[in-house]
């Protein structure tokens, strides 16, 4: 099993009356790592073997105080 590389993911966050959001990207990712095919299609025209992933998560507080 190859070792696990370190990498920092960049977050932040904002908070609204009930829900806090968390936003994040990591990135540059080889596709290639991931076995993640290049899309064939005649509209296509490149592809480049580097992406970033993009995330949010929502926390929402249901409960009325």
């Amino acid at each position: 099993m190859e070792s696990a590389e370190k990498r920092t993911i960049t977050i932040s966050a904002s908070f609204n009356g009930n829900t806090i959001l968390i936003f994040g990207e990591l990135g540059p990712i080889k596709l290639s790592d991931y076995d993640i095919e290049k899309p064939r299609s005649a509209v296509v025209l490149s592809v480049e073997d580097n992406a970033s992933m993009e995330f949010q998560i929502f926390f929402k507080n249901e409960l009325s105080l």
